[in-house]
């Protein structure tokens, strides 16, 4: 492809590309030096043949094969930057993302109207199960004094309530909250925004399970919460619990925590 002219037709091609790409079984070869040194077609069966023996081993049972895998001259089996990430949820939603922006952007035809265009960038929520609503902007420093540039007098006044290097608060967060829940939930970031995390619950871990060293942490026992004598021994997970701890580890970020209609497990 020519560069593209305008952010549009870029940003439908990238949409194109992960909508039509065969992702299960075939490796996405990323040209880095194609100015200087492209690809040949020797390198890019060596790069499928490379990445596919790579994901073998997984397909087979031993172990989860990754949704994608992106292979360059410099790494060949792909393993550098697909080999771990992105999970299989998050990269679905992705692709189902990606084609609901390109038909609207297909829908809108050359002439888009700006707002039609927005609409593919819109938040969308209903997929998930709860939200912690963030203070983010210029209401972070006033919220939370933690997070303020104004103890430093070296500072210029007009930076003190604005200049926050290398801080990412919302990701700082999201990690926090893998670590301590990743086991129950998926939690994806807005990024753009900076105000909203969203939660999905994980459905494996909605059932009863024995009740274990491992599983004892954030569960409570089915006969609480109404379990037959069958169910003795059993646990669930503390999900109104969860929502408390929630808070509490983003501390003055978070403003508000709201479980959306529909929520798949409910406290």
């Amino acid at each position: 492809f020519s560069p593209p002219v305008a952010p549009l037709p870029g940003l439908a091609r990238f949409l194109r590309l992960l909508t039509t790409f065969d992702w299960d079984s075939t490796a996405l070869v990323v040209d880095t030096a194609f100015d200087s040194n492209p690809v040949t077609d020797d390198v890019y069966r060596e790069c499928q043949d490379l990445a596919d023996a790579a994901r073998t081993p997984a397909k087979a049972g031993s172990g989860v094969s990754p949704p994608l895998c992106l292979s360059t001259p410099a790494d060949k089996a792909g393993t550098a930057w697909t080999r771990d990430t992105p999970a299989g949820p998050p990269w679905k939603r992705c692709l189902a993302l990606a084609h609901r922006a390109l038909a609207q952007l297909e829908s809108a035809g050359p002439l888009a109207h700006e707002k039609q265009i927005k609409r593919v960038m819109r938040r969308v929520t209903v997929d998930f199960d709860a939200l912690l609503w963030l203070h983010a902007g210029p209401d972070m420093p006033r919220h939370c004094p933690a997070l303020s540039a104004g103890d430093f007098q070296n500072m210029k006044q007009q930076n003190q309530e604005s200049l926050l290097l290398g801080l990412s608060p919302i990701q700082r967060l999201v990690s926090e909250l893998r670590r301590r829940f990743g086991r129950f939930a998926l939690f994806w970031a807005d990024e753009f925004k900076g105000d909203c995390v969203a939660v999905l619950w994980k459905p494996a871990e909605a059932v009863e399970h024995p009740l274990s060293v491992q599983r004892a942490g954030a569960t409570f026992p089915l006969a609480i919460a109404g379990g037959d004598g069958q169910a003795r021994g059993a646990v669930i997970p503390d999900v109104v619990s969860m929502l408390r701890e929630f808070r509490e580890v983003g501390g003055d970020i978070v403003r508000d925590i709201e479980v959306l209609s529909g929520a798949r497990v409910v406290g």
